[in-house]
């Protein structure tokens, strides 16, 4: 390894314990668990159960206060660990019984369940998916928000930085890529910052606030691994063959970086491949802040429109 990306590799590292975040954090309870509404909530690729608080405004605002929430938690996936060491087989096996054994629960104590997955963290509801019972599947409802192609494409920017700071760990290349509003012309995914007009007056999100991001060389960097990543979604994609057949609302970014330029009819066609007749809702902006409060109440509207309260 070279010093370089030693120096990145050490400010990952110290950014895991020494960062104050707001949403970033393994918190996975809040809410009243005697409400008559509940979301059990999947994060996507080195996501954390905290990033639901992010979208505690749009429940809050459409729930009020009879709404019990859970994340998605296991310690192999915790926020502290580094990402080289969460993705392996044996850890995506005890997310997707973690999310068989939440679900089950939730079924008997909530007439219905939302189940809220962020980005690719749907390929782990859909591994878990074919192995509930029949009365758990029943109780459910999917809100896929941010949604994600099943492969990660080649880009340019990792072969790039691969060069200035990458690594290899186990058998997969590791590369620290930069967020920096700058370079929105070039990438629509790397703006690290985001205006929310949901109400005046209007809110600036980070994106070091809610996904892990780290402070180098006069930029926020995440690490990613094309390799790593693909081997995971294609472990996880072929647990089963049965597609989705709950109510299935999908909140997709018209501008989303990682679908490396799709048409939207496309992007549909890889979705339906997983889900029987989703509902999909486009709103004009990136990957991440179509996670945004305002998107979300939509998605609420659009899913749920007489709420239990």
């Amino acid at each position: 390894m070279s010093p370089l990306s030693a120096t990145f590799k050490n400010a990952y590292l110290a950014s895991l314990t020494d960062n104050f975040r707001s949403f970033y954090d393994d918190l996975h309870e809040y809410g009243d668990p005697k409400a008559n509404n509940c979301i059990y909530f999947i994060h996507g690729i080195d996501g954390s159960p905290g990033q639901i608080r992010f979208a505690l405004p749009a429940a809050s605002r459409f729930f009020h206060l009879d709404i019990y929430i859970k994340g998605l938690y296991t310690p192999e996936f915790s926020c502290r660990n580094p990402i080289w060491d969460k993705y392996t087989k044996t850890n995506l096996d005890k997310k997707v019984a973690k999310i068989i054994e939440d679900l089950t629960d939730l079924a008997t104590r909530f007439r219905k369940v939302m189940v809220f997955c962020s980005s690719n963290g749907f390929y782990d509801f859909y591994a878990a998916f074919s192995k509930l019972s029949a009365a758990t599947k029943a109780a459910l409802t999917l809100c896929w928000v941010a949604c994600a192609a099943d492969h990660f494409d080649d880009t340019q920017w990792e072969r790039i930085f691969y060069r200035l700071n990458g690594f290899v760990h186990g058998d997969n290349r590791w590369v620290a890529l930069p967020n920096n509003n700058w370079l929105g012309w070039l990438n629509r995914e790397v703006p690290y910052r985001h205006r929310s007009k949901a109400q005046k007056p209007s809110k600036y999100f980070y994106k070091h606030d809610m996904e892990s991001r780290f402070f180098s060389h006069g930029s926020l960097w995440s690490y990613f691994s094309l390799g790593c990543f693909n081997e995971c979604l294609a472990y996880l994609i072929n647990q089963s063959s049965e597609k989705l057949t709950i109510p299935t609302y999908v909140l997709a970014a018209e501008y989303d970086g990682y679908w490396k330029g799709e048409t939207l009819p496309e992007r549909q066609k890889i979705i339906e491949k997983y889900i029987e007749r989703p509902v999909m809702l486009h709103r004009p902006t990136s990957h991440l802040w179509v996670a945004s409060p305002e998107y979300v109440y939509t998605l609420f509207q659009e899913a749920f429109p007489k709420p239990e309260h």
